[in-house]
């Protein structure tokens, strides 16, 4: 008869499985071999700041779906996503860790490098091994990420920045944005140039206005040379308050992409969003930051 292995496990919001997660992951996955435990991670539906602290709570590096989908591909074999909520918020860090042994079977625990969890974060790496002893658990200090300076919070920067080059390379991939593709206002073929008006989820962070040079990826699978532009579109939008847009135009592609869903994968950042003179002057620009993109990407 088959019994499941007990868990390694991990815990932690892992926002955008950057390469300090993913070092904590080896950690957990070589202590599970060494034990024959399943490697597993344990993370939340949203980030606890949106019940701790809602003004505090950032925008995401990527969605749940795209979270889990790393978190398996960086080698974990069971991924439970909890739900966090005033009763998960109220947890002590010995409640929360008696939860993942009584319900999980989790008997080997991998603590980040200064990593805290359980209301308020407190508790300390020596507490939590002394406690987890009580209750058959060993707790493991994970190795030290080699780079200094990970986190998820200077993602997020570099992104507010523009510098999707540099957050490339903490992520170990480039920044990407998926979302459906709605109707707009179709201005952009009058000129030359149609695009993609793609919906991202509200809770997902933007990289800084401008046009980038990106790799969509349609739904078939094909990859595409892409410039995208992130912003108000100031030479055709005079409105008051004209809302932030991704629009994508795709190089080469003639096709319908309505109601599907597309992913950018965001290389370089090309120049800053700006107001032209006339149609006219953005279709020279927009030709120039073509010829930008496809230099850019023949490249990569």
């Amino acid at each position: 008869m088959y019994t499941p292995a007990p868990l390694c496990a991990a815990v932690g919001m892992f926002d955008g499985v950057h390469i300090g997660h993913r070092s904590l992951i080896a950690n957990v996955c070589d202590a599970a071999s060494a034990r024959g435990y399943t490697p597993a991670v344990f993370t939340f539906d949203i980030h606890p700041l949106e019940i701790v602290a809602p003004e505090r709570s950032p925008k995401l590096i990527c969605t749940l779906d795209e979270r889990v989908a790393l978190l398996r591909e960086a080698g974990i074999k069971q991924v439970e996503v909890l739900r966090f909520d005033n009763d998960m918020r109220r947890l002590s860090s010995e409640d929360f860790m008696a939860m993942l042994r009584q319900k999980y079977d989790v008997e080997a625990l991998v603590v980040g490098f200064n990593h805290r969890f359980g209301h308020g974060a407190s508790g300390s790496f020596d507490h939590y091994r002394q406690y987890g002893r009580g209750i058959g658990i060993d707790v493991i200090q994970a190795s030290e990420c080699e780079k200094a300076g990970v986190s998820s919070t200077a993602i997020r920067l570099m992104l507010a920045q523009g510098q999707v080059d540099h957050a490339a390379a903490l992520l170990a991939r480039p920044f990407r944005l998926s979302g459906t593709v709605e109707h707009g206002h179709k201005l952009g073929r009058t000129i030359g140039f149609p695009t993609a008006n793609i919906h991202v989820d509200p809770r997902i962070i933007l990289p800084a206005p401008g046009v980038y040079a990106t790799k969509a990826v349609l739904p078939d699978g094909s990859v595409w040379p892409a410039m995208v532009n992130i912003g108000v579109r100031p030479t055709v939008d005079n409105s008051t308050q004209p809302p932030v847009t991704v629009e994508a135009h795709i190089i080469g592609f003639s096709g319908n992409l309505y109601d599907r869903t597309i992913s950018l994968d965001f290389i370089s950042f090309i120049r800053p969003e700006r107001r032209f003179a006339s149609t006219d002057d953005l279709a020279a620009r927009l030709a120039a930051d073509r010829d930008a993109t496809l230099n850019i990407i023949s490249n990569r």
